[in-house]
Protein backbone atom coordinates (compact mmCIF):
# COMPACT_ATOMS: atom_id res chain seq x y z
CA UNK A 1 0.00 0.00 0.00
CA UNK A 2 2.84 2.37 0.86
CA UNK A 3 4.38 1.85 -2.58
CA UNK A 4 1.05 2.67 -4.27
CA UNK A 5 0.73 5.88 -2.26
CA UNK A 6 4.26 6.78 -3.20
CA UNK A 7 3.61 6.18 -6.90
CA UNK A 8 0.39 8.17 -6.66
CA UNK A 9 2.24 11.17 -5.23
CA UNK A 10 5.00 10.89 -7.83
CA UNK A 11 2.38 10.92 -10.60
CA UNK A 12 1.41 14.49 -9.86
CA UNK A 13 -2.01 16.21 -9.96
CA UNK A 14 -3.21 14.26 -13.01
CA UNK A 15 -3.38 11.18 -10.80
CA UNK A 16 -6.35 12.68 -8.97
CA UNK A 17 -8.24 12.91 -12.26
CA UNK A 18 -7.34 9.31 -13.07
CA UNK A 19 -8.45 8.20 -9.62
CA UNK A 20 -11.80 9.96 -10.08
CA UNK A 21 -12.25 8.25 -13.47
CA UNK A 22 -11.53 4.82 -12.02
CA UNK A 23 -13.97 5.32 -9.11
CA UNK A 24 -16.63 6.59 -11.51
CA UNK A 25 -16.14 3.56 -13.80
CA UNK A 26 -16.48 1.17 -10.85
CA UNK A 27 -19.69 2.89 -9.77
CA UNK A 28 -21.17 2.55 -13.27
CA UNK A 29 -20.04 -1.08 -13.48
CA UNK A 30 -21.74 -2.17 -10.25
CA UNK A 31 -24.86 -0.10 -10.92
CA UNK A 32 -25.29 -1.67 -14.39
CA UNK A 33 -24.38 -5.13 -13.13
CA UNK A 34 -27.12 -5.04 -10.48
CA UNK A 35 -29.61 -3.72 -13.05
CA UNK A 36 -28.77 -6.39 -15.63
CA UNK A 37 -28.86 -9.25 -13.12
CA UNK A 38 -32.25 -8.10 -11.83
CA UNK A 39 -33.67 -8.25 -15.36
CA UNK A 40 -32.12 -11.61 -16.27
CA UNK A 41 -34.57 -14.51 -16.48
CA UNK A 42 -34.77 -18.02 -17.91
CA UNK A 43 -36.29 -16.94 -21.21
CA UNK A 44 -37.03 -20.44 -22.51
CA UNK A 45 -38.87 -21.39 -19.32
CA UNK A 46 -40.89 -18.17 -19.36
CA UNK A 47 -41.72 -18.54 -23.05
CA UNK A 48 -42.79 -22.16 -22.54
CA UNK A 49 -45.19 -21.14 -19.77
CA UNK A 50 -46.58 -18.30 -21.89
CA UNK A 51 -47.14 -20.55 -24.91
CA UNK A 52 -48.98 -23.11 -22.76
CA UNK A 53 -51.32 -20.45 -21.40
CA UNK A 54 -52.05 -19.01 -24.85
CA UNK A 55 -52.69 -22.46 -26.34
CA UNK A 56 -55.14 -23.13 -23.50
CA UNK A 57 -56.92 -19.87 -24.29
CA UNK A 58 -55.95 -18.33 -20.95
CA UNK A 59 -55.21 -14.88 -22.33
CA UNK A 60 -55.63 -12.98 -19.06
CA UNK A 61 -53.34 -15.45 -17.29
CA UNK A 62 -50.75 -14.90 -20.03
CA UNK A 63 -50.96 -11.15 -19.45
CA UNK A 64 -50.58 -11.65 -15.70
CA UNK A 65 -47.53 -13.84 -16.27
CA UNK A 66 -45.88 -11.10 -18.34
CA UNK A 67 -46.72 -8.45 -15.72
CA UNK A 68 -45.31 -10.55 -12.89
CA UNK A 69 -42.11 -11.50 -14.74
CA UNK A 70 -39.17 -9.13 -14.62
CA UNK A 71 -36.99 -8.25 -17.56
CA UNK A 72 -37.30 -6.72 -21.04
CA UNK A 73 -38.55 -9.90 -22.75
CA UNK A 74 -41.66 -10.09 -20.58
CA UNK A 75 -42.36 -6.37 -20.99
CA UNK A 76 -42.06 -6.50 -24.77
CA UNK A 77 -44.35 -9.54 -25.05
CA UNK A 78 -46.80 -7.89 -22.66
CA UNK A 79 -47.03 -4.89 -24.95
CA UNK A 80 -47.62 -7.21 -27.90
CA UNK A 81 -50.41 -9.07 -26.10
CA UNK A 82 -52.06 -5.83 -24.98
CA UNK A 83 -51.98 -4.54 -28.56
CA UNK A 84 -53.51 -7.79 -29.82
CA UNK A 85 -56.22 -7.55 -27.16
CA UNK A 86 -56.99 -3.95 -28.16
CA UNK A 87 -57.25 -4.90 -31.82
CA UNK A 88 -59.58 -7.78 -30.99
CA UNK A 89 -61.89 -5.41 -29.12
CA UNK A 90 -62.29 -3.14 -32.13
CA UNK A 91 -65.45 -4.65 -33.57
CA UNK A 92 -66.29 -1.66 -35.77
CA UNK A 93 -63.19 -2.09 -37.93
CA UNK A 94 -62.28 -5.05 -40.05
CA UNK A 95 -58.54 -5.45 -39.75
CA UNK A 96 -56.79 -8.04 -41.88
CA UNK A 97 -54.65 -10.63 -40.14
CA UNK A 98 -51.48 -9.35 -41.80
CA UNK A 99 -52.29 -5.80 -40.74
CA UNK A 100 -52.77 -7.01 -37.17
CA UNK A 101 -49.44 -8.80 -37.24
CA UNK A 102 -47.68 -5.70 -38.58
CA UNK A 103 -49.24 -3.44 -35.95
CA UNK A 104 -48.38 -5.84 -33.12
CA UNK A 105 -44.85 -6.24 -34.47
CA UNK A 106 -44.34 -2.46 -34.58
CA UNK A 107 -45.65 -2.15 -31.02
CA UNK A 108 -43.18 -4.76 -29.80
CA UNK A 109 -40.33 -3.17 -31.75
CA UNK A 110 -41.04 0.18 -30.07
CA UNK A 111 -41.17 -1.50 -26.66
CA UNK A 112 -37.93 -3.36 -27.37
CA UNK A 113 -36.20 -0.13 -28.39
CA UNK A 114 -37.28 1.51 -25.14
CA UNK A 115 -36.19 -1.44 -22.98
CA UNK A 116 -32.79 -1.78 -24.64
CA UNK A 117 -32.28 1.97 -24.46
CA UNK A 118 -32.86 1.84 -20.70
CA UNK A 119 -30.35 -0.99 -20.37
CA UNK A 120 -27.75 0.94 -22.39
CA UNK A 121 -27.83 3.87 -19.96
CA UNK A 122 -24.45 4.28 -18.35
CA UNK A 123 -22.53 2.29 -20.94
CA UNK A 124 -21.63 5.47 -22.80
CA UNK A 125 -19.84 6.61 -19.62
CA UNK A 126 -17.75 3.44 -19.55
CA UNK A 127 -16.80 4.06 -23.17
CA UNK A 128 -15.94 7.65 -22.24
CA UNK A 129 -13.63 6.50 -19.43
CA UNK A 130 -11.92 4.10 -21.84
CA UNK A 131 -11.14 7.08 -24.08
CA UNK A 132 -10.35 9.66 -21.41
CA UNK A 133 -8.06 7.61 -19.15
CA UNK A 134 -5.23 7.25 -21.71
CA UNK A 135 -5.70 10.88 -22.79
CA UNK A 136 -5.23 12.14 -19.25
CA UNK A 137 -2.37 9.69 -18.83
CA UNK A 138 -0.62 11.15 -21.85
CA UNK A 139 -1.43 14.64 -20.59
CA UNK A 140 0.47 13.75 -17.44
CA UNK A 141 3.31 12.59 -19.65
CA UNK A 142 3.44 15.96 -21.36
CA UNK A 143 3.26 17.97 -18.13
CA UNK A 144 5.87 15.71 -16.53
CA UNK A 145 8.28 16.18 -19.43
CA UNK A 146 7.68 19.94 -19.42
CA UNK A 147 8.55 20.02 -15.73
CA UNK A 148 11.61 17.86 -16.35
CA UNK A 149 12.99 20.15 -19.04
CA UNK A 150 12.24 23.23 -16.94
CA UNK A 151 14.28 21.75 -14.11
CA UNK A 152 17.02 20.83 -16.53
CA UNK A 153 17.08 24.36 -17.92
CA UNK A 154 17.33 25.80 -14.41
CA UNK A 155 19.98 23.41 -13.08
CA UNK A 156 21.95 22.92 -16.26
CA UNK A 157 23.28 19.69 -17.76
CA UNK A 158 25.56 18.98 -14.83
CA UNK A 159 22.90 17.30 -12.67
CA UNK A 160 20.64 14.88 -14.62
CA UNK A 161 18.86 13.89 -11.40
CA UNK A 162 16.81 17.10 -11.54
CA UNK A 163 14.81 15.66 -14.43
CA UNK A 164 14.09 12.37 -12.66
CA UNK A 165 10.89 13.54 -10.92
CA UNK A 166 9.44 14.90 -14.16
CA UNK A 167 10.23 11.73 -16.11
CA UNK A 168 8.83 9.62 -13.28
CA UNK A 169 5.60 11.62 -13.35
CA UNK A 170 5.38 11.18 -17.11
CA UNK A 171 5.80 7.40 -17.00
CA UNK A 172 3.52 6.82 -14.01
CA UNK A 173 0.58 8.77 -15.45
CA UNK A 174 0.90 7.04 -18.81
CA UNK A 175 0.95 3.61 -17.21
CA UNK A 176 -1.94 4.47 -14.89
CA UNK A 177 -4.11 5.76 -17.72
CA UNK A 178 -3.58 2.55 -19.71
CA UNK A 179 -4.12 0.35 -16.65
CA UNK A 180 -7.47 2.04 -16.03
CA UNK A 181 -8.61 1.90 -19.65
CA UNK A 182 -7.91 -1.83 -20.11
CA UNK A 183 -10.25 -3.25 -17.41
CA UNK A 184 -12.92 -0.64 -18.13
CA UNK A 185 -12.90 -1.78 -21.78
CA UNK A 186 -13.46 -5.33 -20.54
CA UNK A 187 -16.39 -4.07 -18.42
CA UNK A 188 -17.88 -2.31 -21.44
CA UNK A 189 -17.60 -5.38 -23.68
CA UNK A 190 -19.10 -7.53 -20.92
CA UNK A 191 -22.26 -5.39 -20.90
CA UNK A 192 -22.39 -5.22 -24.71
CA UNK A 193 -22.43 -9.02 -24.75
CA UNK A 194 -25.19 -8.95 -22.13
CA UNK A 195 -27.20 -6.54 -24.31
CA UNK A 196 -26.72 -8.73 -27.37
CA UNK A 197 -28.17 -11.64 -25.42
CA UNK A 198 -31.19 -9.59 -24.34
CA UNK A 199 -31.69 -8.45 -27.95
CA UNK A 200 -31.58 -12.02 -29.25
CA UNK A 201 -34.05 -13.22 -26.59
CA UNK A 202 -36.45 -10.37 -27.41
CA UNK A 203 -36.30 -11.08 -31.14
CA UNK A 204 -36.75 -14.82 -30.70
CA UNK A 205 -39.63 -14.45 -28.23
CA UNK A 206 -41.37 -11.80 -30.35
CA UNK A 207 -41.20 -14.06 -33.39
CA UNK A 208 -42.74 -16.93 -31.43
CA UNK A 209 -45.58 -14.72 -30.17
CA UNK A 210 -46.30 -13.42 -33.67
CA UNK A 211 -46.46 -16.99 -34.99
CA UNK A 212 -48.95 -17.94 -32.26
CA UNK A 213 -51.12 -14.91 -33.06
CA UNK A 214 -50.95 -15.66 -36.77
CA UNK A 215 -52.03 -19.25 -36.10
CA UNK A 216 -54.98 -18.02 -34.01
CA UNK A 217 -56.02 -15.72 -36.82
CA UNK A 218 -55.92 -18.54 -39.35
CA UNK A 219 -58.04 -20.77 -37.12
CA UNK A 220 -60.81 -18.20 -36.73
Amino acid sequence: MGALVSYFKEGGPIMWVLLALSIFALFIFFERLITFLKKKINTRQFLGMLIDLLEQGKFEAALDLCEQTKGPVAKVLHEGLVKYSDLEKISSLKIKSQEKRDMIEKTMEAAATLELSNLEKGLVWLATVVSLAPIFGFTGTVTGMIGAFKNLASAGMGDPSVVASGISEALITTATGLLIAAPVLVMYNFFVNFLDRFTFDIQESSTVLLEIIEEKELNK
